[in-house]
């Protein structure tokens, strides 16, 4: 039985999940400095935070995008701090607002210059969350919103970047990757725990050999 218990305990102490870090500073646009607190972006009066909470998909502020055209669109980006070859998981929620769902309009997410979401035209709706998972090709990624809407505009909120996505490496366990193929910690401690008890029993097999031959 303590055999066992130590097992148990063993297990719990590996290849424990590592919490995934926040990258994206001032994500929910929630600061009092505005869009100077983490962010980079075109200097207009298009562009704001909007500290109300009705607008916004969670908190008090929000960001407002209001460009009327492809020629003063709306811009802002922030570089995150990544690591080659990690996976990491982002989201972001928006709403669109049109007195016409046939005047021009655009609105582009980009990560690491890749496309992430690209709309065009079409009617209002509600905060919608756009999310999903990349793999870190450089030390430094950007996540890069660009906006306009020629008869309405875009509400941008809780943008986040989470990781990098799997496990710590205990001691006793190999590295859990995002690519699988390593025992989960649950499965970790059966072992443990099945090795625990053959190596019971081989302990215990010659006293009970010796006492049957006595």
């Amino acid at each position: 039985m303590k055999t066992l218990l130590i097992a148990a305990l063993l297990a719990s102490a590996i290849a424990v999940p590592v919490s995934a870090a926040e990258l994206v500073v001032n994500g929910g646009f929630e600061s009092p400095n505005g869009l100077n607190n983490g962010w980079n972006y075109t200097v207009s009066n298009t562009l704001s935070v909007e500290v109300f909470a009705p607008a916004a998909h969670s908190g008090d502020g929000s960001l407002r995008m209001a460009a009327d055209s492809l020629l003063s669109d709306d811009f802002l980006y922030q570089t995150l701090t990544t690591q080659v070859g990690k996976t990491y998981h982002y989201s972001f929620f928006l709403e669109s607002g049109t007195t016409d769902p046939a005047a021009d309009s655009a609105f582009l997410a980009e990560i690491g210059g890749v496309t992430v979401a690209f709309l065009s035209g079409g009617d209002s709706f509600g905060y919608t969350e756009t999310s999903g998972d990349f793999v870190a090709t450089s030390a430094s990624t950007d996540i890069y919103f660009e906006a306009y809407n020629s008869l309405g505009l875009y509400q941008l909120d809780d943008v986040s970047v989470t990781g990098p996505i799997g496990r710590d490496c205990g001691r006793l366990a190999p590295c859990v990757g995002t690519d699988g193929g390593v025992p989960e910690p649950a499965s970790w401690a059966l072992m443990i725990l099945g090795f625990g008890g053959v190596g019971a029993m081989l302990r215990n097999r010659p006293a009970l050999t010796q006492r049957a031959r006595a």
